[in-house]
């Protein structure tokens, strides 16, 4: 399963700064749920450098983000309203857009190499092949 979310970091640098930087974000949180633009917001108040893409996270599966942030995102349903989760990081709005089922790519290419039937349908050069018809001795099988 794989999910496209969005989110907005409000970065904690200093355990000190923890409440207000969770109150910072729990406010923002209620703007959003009054409508306001996630995009627009994210653009303001990120921290990091998905701000500049409106928080913008595209597709991903599981094991490539914390596991705080990828069982938030992957808990919630496309669409719901947005929530605030704190990873190693700080507090993170985070919204999922839209979820689907990815292939494995490699195990989908490794079934049909697998079960592939290979016919050779041209004559192959056998490059040995003037050498033997000259009566010279055949190479040695290895």
């Amino acid at each position: 399963q794989e999910v496209h979310a969005r989110h907005i970091l409000f970065a904690v640098t200093d355990s000190k700064q923890d409440a207000s930087v969770k109150a910072k974000a729990e406010g923002l949180l209620k703007r959003l749920q009054a409508g306001e633009d996630f995009p627009k917001l994210a653009k303001q108040y990120g921290s990091d450098g998905t701000k500049d893409t409106g928080g913008d996270l595209g597709w991903f599966g599981r094991g490539a983000m914390v596991p705080e942030f990828e069982n938030a995102v992957f808990a919630q349903k496309s669409g719901d309203p947005a929530s605030v989760i704190k990873t190693q990081f700080g507090y993170h709005i985070v919204q999922t857009l839209e979820t689907r089922q990815a292939r494995n790519f490699i195990k989908f290419m490794d079934g049909l190499l697998k079960s592939a039937v290979v016919r050779v349908r041209i004559n192959v050069h056998d490059p040995f092949e003037a050498i033997r018809l000259n009566g010279a001795p055949t190479p040695p099988a290895a």
